[in-house]
Formats: C-alpha cells, sequence, structure tokens
C-alpha cells in the first residue's frame, strides 16, 4: 500500500529507448477489523494520508528517532489529520479504537475521527474524545474508546492533532480498530481500589457487577470477570450474579502505581470494559522536608526541620 511511481521503457535492436515520464499512483485496500497500524514502521506510515488543515507546514510525518509523529508550531495550535487506509465497518456494531501516543516531555493532545472521505470536512465525528498525552517513555500509553458507525460501509479514521502552540513532538507508537462487545453481552462493572492503609504489598479490589446488557436489557447471567492489573489478568470471578459485589485481594511484588480494570462475560462473550482505576500500592514516598534551618555554632553546625510525618506524596501511608 501506499504511492507507487511507474515509468516505461521502450527498446529496439539498437538498445534501451528513453524512459517515458514518471506516473504517481496511490494503491490502498479495504481493511478488515481487527486491524493494527504499527507506526514505528516507516512503510506502513507511507500508507496513512496526512492534512495540515491550518495550512501552517507543521504537520505529521514520518521522522527517525520520532518515528510518525506531529511536529509542534510556535504560533498555531495543531490542526493536523494522520489517517488510516479505509477499513470495513458494519452499521450497529460495537468496535474499540486504540492510540498508543508518548511525547517528548511537553503536554500533547490529540482526538480520533471518522469518516466516509480522506477530507477534513468529511471527518466529522469524534469517536475519541481530546486525550491529554504527557508519557514520555518509549512504550507509550493506550487510549481506548468504543464506538459504532449507523451503517455498513468503509470509512477513514484519523487521530486528529490538536496539541497547543508551541509544545514538541505527540508520537504514535500504533492505532488498532478491534471488535468491541455484543449487544446482548454484559455492560461494564465497577471497580473501586483501597490500598492497604499501612503500606503492606497488597489492595483490596471491589467489583460490582452489572446489572444489564450493552444494550439495556436485562442481563441473566455472567460466566466471570477478569481483574486485570497493568493490562495482564490476574484473577477471574466465576459465577458472579448480576448486580453483586465481589471482592479480591491483589498483592504485587513491587510498591509503585497499579491500573486495575474488570471485563465480564456472557456466553455472547466479553462486555464493555470497567473504567480503569490507578492506586499507589506499598510504603509511600515520604513528602518533602519543611522549614530545614542551618545555624552555625562557630564550632558546629546544627541543623533543624520539621519532623515528616506518616502520609506519604501519595496521601498514603
Amino acid at each position: 500500500l501506499g504511492t507507487h511511481t511507474y515509468q516505461v521503457i521502450a527498446y529496439n535492436d539498437k538498445g534501451m529507448g528513453e524512459k517515458s515520464q514518471e506516473v504517481s499512483v496511490f494503491l490502498s485496500a479495504i481493511l478488515e477489523v481487527p486491524y493494527t497500524a504499527d507506526l514505528t514502521n516507516e512503510n506502513t506510515f507511507n500508507t496513512f494520508t496526512v492534512i495540515d488543515a491550518n495550512e501552517d507546514e507543521s504537520t505529521w510525518s514520518w521522522e527517525q528517532g520520532y518515528w510518525t509523529s506531529y511536529n509542534y508550531n510556535a504560533d498555531n495550535t495543531g490542526d493536523d489529520y494522520l489517517i488510516s487506509p479505509r477499513i470495513h465497518l458494519v452499521g450497529g456494531k460495537n468496535y474499540y479504537v486504540v492510540v498508543n501516543a508518548l511525547t517528548s516531555g511537553y503536554t500533547e493532545r490529540f482526538e480520533v475521527k471518522i469518516g466516509k472521505e480522506a477530507t477534513a470536512e468529511a471527518l466529522a465525528t469524534q469517536i475519541m474524545e481530546p486525550q491529554d498525552v504527557t508519557d514520555y517513555s518509549d512504550e507509550g500509553t493506550f487510549y481506548e474508546s468504543m464506538f459504532s458507525v449507523p451503517e455498513d460501509g468503509e470509512y477513514y479514521i484519523a487521530v486528529h492533532a490538536i496539541s497547543d502552540a508551541d509544545m514538541d513532538h505527540l508520537t504514535l507508537n500504533s492505532l488498532a480498530i478491534d471488535f468491541g462487545p455484543e449487544p446482548k453481552a454484559p455492560a461494564a462493572p465497577e471497580i473501586e481500589v483501597a490500598a492497604d492503609s499501612q503500606g503492606e504489598l497488597s489492595a483490596n479490589i471491589k467489583v460490582t457487577a452489572p446489572a444489564s446488557t450493552v444494550d439495556g436489557s436485562t442481563l441473566s447471567e455472567i460466566t466471570k470477570i477478569d481483574i486485570l492489573r497493568d493490562g495482564e489478568v490476574i484473577a477471574s470471578l466465576d459465577n458472579v450474579a448480576p448486580g453483586a459485589e465481589s471482592n479480591y485481594t491483589d498483592t504485587p511484588e513491587e510498591a509503585g502505581f497499579h491500573t486495575y480494570q474488570a471485563i465480564p462475560y456472557n456466553a455472547e462473550g466479553f462486555g464493555i470494559k470497567s473504567e480503569k482505576q490507578t492506586a499507589y500500592i506499598g510504603v509511600d514516598v515520604p513528602l518533602a522536608v519543611e522549614n530545614f534551618t542551618a545555624t552555625d555554632n562557630a564550632t558546629n553546625v546544627v541543623f533543624n526541620w520539621n519532623k515528616v510525618g506518616e502520609v506519604g506524596a501519595n496521601e498514603l501511608y
């Protein structure tokens, strides 16, 4: 996929003739779900369409070390589209759009839009609300949103850079479209995370099961609810009654911030994921020392500071 350039050369018994003029053609395909674009690959980037909607010459490009990225403009807010090849979607069916993004240090911002033409005007439907990107690790952060389309067809999906002026690079590692839950699958559960108050490597995970399906009808059964920590399944709660509360004690190996989520299942398959809940687990980082002073007594120096209490930087033990 992408732009390819063609020429024709004629030969006779005298040898090679002159080359024809070049003709460039953009070759695209109708892609199917699930689809994942590895945007750390330059060839993948070349299958996407770029629109510099504010015409300030600061837009999406492939840049060594920053891969697929939007480069800031000193004066203008971003208004730049990175548009996927055409993707076939079924009307009324649920899908997930997942973007992995990172920053070079400044807070960047993007949203995701969809339309039937690869133009800024046609990409009018928002399928992911504006997201602030603050992660400057190479791994990036995954941003996910569920959406559906009103009718069968081929659609373009665009990451719309809307960073403030005078930022830096908004970099994308990947863009993915995957299947969402079926209408009769479970709706989203609720999840609460309570870290141990005395700094033990332990947290209580309370899950409230959904009582309805994705389409709002009454849910008759739940086969299981998976609990995820940092994106990995750590436990499955079996035979949970719709609307019931369940508890699970997690004991991660390392102190720090951990993110939890719950996914319900029934005979229709997986349901809507719960909201993510992040908590600091373990002994907290101390607060900064306050009122530090040094007194010169000629033969010695006396240091004083306020005692650091038992509440840490994350308001935990």
